[in-house]
């Protein structure tokens, strides 16, 4: 941020005529503070830094540095006839901007401002006319109906459902759901979901054979014939079934909490 904004004008050498290679220069503090009374507070570059970053961005920046209309300079670069200037930015680097130069770099700096503001209008029309036909109703409405199909397929987290959904949502239409999005909580650590068979064979000093047939004789899994073992009510306390595809076979797999082993334990 501009730490010589708070400062007394005729007590702040970053708002007087800077004087160097014989040019007289204008701090880019000055410039900003300028630009943001004629701006009505300068919007989104209300910051010193945003502020240089956009004078940055115009096209002709390499040629200003070039000529010497823009000069960029570090406390070690300068000399100390600028000593005073550094003190104001506590040492930080300073843009200097000629004085007779000033008028041409806010021509520029409309110019790349309105740019940015074509561009972001653009993309907003652009994102509304993939609508097409479809209302935003119905647009909202099929996107929220596949979340609610996605959110149905055991293992996948409520929670990234609505992120993707809302994500979905506004890529589609242009709807701004950001503050909607921080609603949401963090994913937390999993509780269940850890351990396969052979992981818990292998705590217990036993197969991944005996480790399915104890956890099925506790009545957390079956296994029906010529299938795979299936994640029963009572075992969902414990593990939970998650979808996975694997050389061309979808199905899904057991993974169980850790607790499950003090449970297998006590009922050897």
């Amino acid at each position: 941020m501009d730490n010589s904004k708070d400062l007394p004008t005729k007590a702040n050498p970053l708002m007087e005529p800077i004087h160097h290679n014989e040019r007289i220069y204008l701090a880019s503090q000055r410039i900003h503070a300028d630009y943001r009374r004629s701006h009505g507070g300068g919007g989104k570059y209300r910051d010193l830094k945003d502020f240089n970053r956009l004078i940055r961005s115009v096209e002709a920046f390499p040629l200003y540095l070039e000529r010497g209309d823009i000069v960029e300079l570090t406390r070690a670069e300068a000399g100390a006839d600028l000593a005073p200037a550094f003190k104001a930015t506590f040492g930080k680097p300073i843009m200097l901007i000629s004085a007779t130069f000033q008028a041409e770099l806010i021509h520029h700096l409309d110019d790349e401002l309105s740019k940015q503001m074509a561009v972001a209008a653009s993309e907003q029309t652009a994102k509304q006319a993939r609508l097409g036909k479809a209302s935003l109703k119905d647009t909202i409405a099929a996107i929220s109906m596949i979340g609610k199909i996605v959110a149905e397929v055991p293992g996948v987290k409520p929670a990234m459902v609505a992120a993707a959904t809302l994500a979905c949502i506004a890529e589609n239409t242009g709807l701004a759901l950001d503050t909607m999005r921080q609603t949401l909580p963090a994913e937390a650590p999993e509780a269940v979901g850890k351990l396969n068979a052979s992981q818990i064979g292998k705590e217990l000093g036993i197969s991944a054979i005996a480790a399915n047939r104890r956890l099925a004789l506790l009545g957390f899994q079956r296994k029906p014939e010529g299938g795979d073992w299936e994640l029963t009510e009572a075992g969902t306390t414990h593990g939970e079934a998650i979808p996975f595809t694997r050389n061309g076979h979808a199905g899904y797999q057991i993974l169980w909490n850790q607790s499950v082993i003090e449970v297998l334990r006590e009922a050897v």
